[in-house]
């Protein structure tokens, strides 16, 4: 069995998925603004040649409906956290928890706060426990 929050830890143990996961939500977010200026654009561009207030109504209501939808992907991670800290058992895993939270909101490795994806990885792979 694993310990939780050491080096043999669920997430120190898996840190590499989580940092690929963490760089392809790192992507998204880079995607996705761009996808609903362009597809905004093309949307409301389209409606304002055809020169029908309906179709322009419906490409506004579209593109509310996409700026809505991307706000709610950057409060994935947020409404995830709020989850996991109502649970009981969270507290006795919270150690392991942030190895998770770390590779994925900082994939790419070291900070200088020491706050990235491999600090937590090195820290519990070189002390076998947290910092308290």
């Amino acid at each position: 069995m694993r310990e939780i929050g050491t080096s043999m830890g669920f997430c120190a143990s898996s840190a590499g998925i989580f940092q690929m996961v963490g760089k392809f939500l790192s992507i998204i977010k880079i995607i996705i603004p761009v996808l609903l200026v362009v597809l905004g654009a093309i949307d409301i561009l389209k409606a304002v040649i055809s020169s029908d207030d309906k179709a322009i109504k419906n490409s506004v209501m579209t593109l509310l409906k996409r700026i809505i939808a991307g706000i709610l992907v950057y409060f994935v991670p947020v409404f995830i956290s709020g989850v996991f800290s109502l649970l009981p058992e969270f507290r006795e895993n919270e150690d392991d928890y942030n190895v998770c939270r770390a590779c994925i909101t900082k994939p790419g490795g070291t900070n200088s706060d020491g706050t990235g994806c491999q600090d937590y990885v090195d820290l519990y792979s070189n002390k076998g426990e947290p910092k308290g």
